[in-house]
């Protein structure tokens, strides 16, 4: 094990082999729904004004969807779970954590503590529509009554 972390430190002039990237197996790598760049950390905070109830779901929704771009899979099912004995479990698993904790850095402490135990970032985004598009209904009413009474 040693010999496969020791380095070289002789003055050689030995060139060293660089792996080349062919523009193909880059392309791959970016669309693979799977592929984390390493710049991407779960202390990316997706937007720079936090979900705090219906009265911003709106636009932070759509600041989350831009931001998340080729992983909004994992919060609309389309990148669905996998099965824990599939050989991609951990690769799903290590991506959906990510995109859990960007979802969660990007509330507010109040709704971070509400939701803190779902483990699904698709589980996570449906609880938040769920919690908060109740506020639309309560106001759709509220419009329907005035509507009516008017003449």
């Amino acid at each position: 094990m040693a010999s496969d972390l020791a380095v070289n430190t002789s003055n050689s002039n030995s060139t060293q082999s660089v792996p080349s990237f062919s523009t193909s197996m880059v392309d791959k790598s970016v669309n693979n729904p799977y592929f984390l760049p390493v710049t991407e950390s779960p202390r990316i905070i997706l937007t720079s004004h936090p979900l705090t109830g219906p009265e911003n779901c709106m636009s932070w929704t759509r600041s989350v969807f831009l931001a998340l771009s080729a992983k909004f899979g994992f919060v609309n099912g389309s990148i669905p779970e996998l099965d824990p004995s599939s050989l991609l479990f951990n690769t799903w698993s290590r991506c959906n954590t990510i995109v859990l904790s960007w979802l969660t850095n990007s509330l507010s402490m109040e709704l971070k503590a509400s939701v803190m135990y779902i483990n699904i970032a698709k589980d996570l985004w449906n609880d938040l529509r769920d919690m908060l598009s109740q506020g639309n209904t309560s106001r759709l009413f509220e419009l329907q009554k005035e509507i009516s009474h008017l003449s």
